[in-house]
């Protein structure tokens, strides 16, 4: 067993992640360009990105990083077809570092890929597979990273000066890409500063000029004109909501996308939660309403697919939070569930174990609650708290002892289950990039004979591709479509399904 596990450790997750690099290489090539993508590659091409960048923090968003990244991408899809596999193995590899069980590196290697693949749809296509999205994906891997600088620094009493210094730039850096990101990189500080300074540790030294860095960051963007703007432009009703008002308006969306729609993670949470008590139990019965909860987060979670199978309308209470009686039975789940999950870190972990992961707890919680002051609220702004909660699974299962032989049968159980994700996967966007040799034909035919003033094109299969396909009232995208195919700028478009 001591030779398998050494090989395991040693090939299999190095080949398994270049394989998966490999695997993102191929679906990124596939991914087409779609929605905004086209905006920004004819807005950046034979253009500065510096100089549009700075244009747009004046006139439209704060963001002026992420806008910088819009720019100089979009025109030039080749980089993103290496930086978006490049990114998700980053991320692959810190999330397997919020292991600290050496024993069970590829097998966490496994449990982390499943996780990642199996994201709700729409924060699928928003982000993994959107060039314009890879600006969140990136902003994962910064904050991941500054997750895996802090876990080095406190559990495994590691310090690196490179670390500190990237540490310091992304502190500054982060909030000028997402906003919420931003609000995490923030918060992380200031309760590293608080600890380290009730502990008497001068760290929080260090912390203290990280909040500054980042204090800064999200000012700059915030207070952007151009930020103002959009605001003022866009949603002026918001601006005179008050803060309950907004609470009251966007609970629902704090719900849907920190657990409702994220199902499968939601699913593994509270299992793992169940999994972690039941190590601990020792007879104590005031941990029998945590696992109950627990349960009940977990049939919350596989309702969708009970009430399908099962045909029984009952299931829609517990995820149906359109309907008013589902929203306070889904909201009681899941603010119990919140506590829960609270006090079992504070009870049942011990010393840097119990801090950490209360650490990964409150920054989940942070990036995806700030939204609940923004009028744009969507799948992908809780990428963060998404993969924030995956650290949290990832570093509570390999805190349970296995025997050499389950951790095995852990191990391969997972490879089976990322397998049919991968031919999941595959599947789409092979169908999405037959479907794109398709439309490209029929732009072909339409860049030559531009006497047409009406043009019809494929859509894309559904729940592959964000914002592939053009709607007749969608003005914009209409434009930038016909602009970066060197169409008619007179041609109307339309896009339909293909029939079986």
């Amino acid at each position: 067993m001591g030779k398998v596990q050494t090989f395991l450790n040693k090939y299999l997750y190095n080949i398994t992640l270049g394989l998966f690099f490999l695997f993102f290489l191929l679906i990124s090539y596939w991914s087409p360009m779609a929605g905004d993508d086209w905006g920004y590659a004819v807005g950046g091409f034979n253009q500065n990105p510096f100089l549009l960048a700075y244009e747009q923090y004046f006139h439209w968003a704060g963001r002026i990083l992420a806008e910088f990244y819009s720019f100089f991408v979009a025109p030039r899809k080749w980089i993103w077809n290496i930086l978006n596999p490049t990114m998700f193995v980053s991320i692959t590899y810190l999330l397997t570092k919020m292991s600290s069980n050496k024993k069970a590196k590829v097998h966490s290697l496994f449990l982390v890929l499943f996780l990642i693949l199996s994201v709700k749809d729409n924060l699928r296509m928003q982000t993994y597979t959107w060039l314009i999205g890879g600006v969140y994906v990136l902003s994962t891997l910064l904050l991941l990273y500054c997750i895996y600088v802090v876990k080095e620094e406190y559990i495994d009493d590691k310090s690196s000066q490179i670390h500190k210094t990237f540490y310091a730039i992304i502190s500054f850096s982060l909030p000028l890409m997402m906003e919420n990101a931003g609000i995490g990189i923030l918060v992380m500080n200031l309760l590293l500063a608080v600890f380290y300074f009730f502990n008497h540790n001068k760290r929080y030294q260090k912390y203290l000029l990280f909040v500054v860095l980042s204090g800064i960051g999200v000012m700059i963007n915030l207070l952007s004109p151009g930020a103002r703007f959009r605001l003022e432009s866009g949603h002026s009703d918001w601006l005179m909501l008050s803060i309950v008002d907004k609470i009251i308006i966007n609970w629902p969306n704090l719900l849907r996308f920190t657990f409702v729609e994220n199902r499968m993670m939601s699913l593994i949470l509270a299992l793992i939660f169940t999994l972690f008590t039941l190590s601990k139990f020792q007879g104590k019965l005031r941990y029998l309403p945590c696992i109950i909860i627990d349960g009940v987060v977990m049939l919350s979670s596989l309702s969708l697919t009970l009430q399908s199978k099962l045909n029984l309308s009952f299931f829609s209470l517990l995820y149906d939070i359109e309907n008013p009686t589902s929203l306070m039975i889904v909201s009681v789940i899941y603010i119990l569930f919140v506590a829960s999950i609270f006090y079992r870190i504070l009870t049942l972990l011990k010393n840097k174990d119990r801090y950490f992961a209360l650490f990964l707890f409150l920054i989940a919680g942070a990036c995806n609650t700030v939204m609940l002051g923004s009028p744009i609220f969507d799948y992908r702004s809780s990428i963060f708290t998404v993969y924030c909660f995956f650290c949290l699974i990832v570093f509570l299962f390999y805190q349970l002892e296995y025997s050499n032989r389950l951790i095995l049968i852990i191990g391969c159980l997972m490879m089976i289950l990322v397998l049919m994700k991968i031919r999941t996967y595959y599947q789409k966007y092979k169908a999405v990039h037959l479907t794109q040799q398709e439309r490209d034909m029929q732009i072909q035919y339409y860049k030559e004979h531009p006497e047409d003033l009406e043009a019809y094109f494929i859509r894309m299969p559904i729940f592959t591709v964000h914002s592939a396909d053009i709607e007749d009232w969608d003005t914009y995208h209409q434009k930038v479509f016909k602009e970066y195919y060197g169409l008619n700028p007179d041609l109307k478009l339309h896009f339909y399904y293909k029939q079986n």
